[in-house]
């Protein structure tokens, strides 16, 4: 039998839904249109900040759950895919940043 609860119990669903949003983005980016470690983790790294200026529009502090909503962000794409129970399941290739060409481990 291969066992599917894992499949159930995501720890997804306990963050926000801002941040469930930001997370799926970057996962998607990455899983389904094979964007590479780096560019999943830049484009994590530009929703945090727009989300940051959104909240604070530049002039003010954070209020609580503004903060709470950008401390749930994770900021590396490894973590980003463990609150989907995706890690183990997917393979991290070596790119070549000159000619983008991937690598397997």
């Amino acid at each position: 039998w291969y066992h599917i609860d894992h499949h159930y119990n995501m720890l997804i669903d306990r963050y926000n839904p801002l941040a469930q949003i930001t997370m799926f983005i970057v996962v998607i980016s990455s899983v389904l249109m094979g964007a590479s470690r780096r560019m999943a983790e830049l484009l994590l790294s530009l929703v945090c900040v727009a989300l940051h200026w959104a909240f604070t529009d530049g002039s003010r502090d954070l209020n609580s759950t503004e903060q709470s909503i950008l401390d749930q962000l994770p900021r590396t794409l490894e973590t980003v895919l463990a609150k989907f129970n995706l890690e183990g399941k997917t393979t991290t290739y070596a790119v070549c940043p000159t000619c983008h060409c991937t690598y397997p481990p």
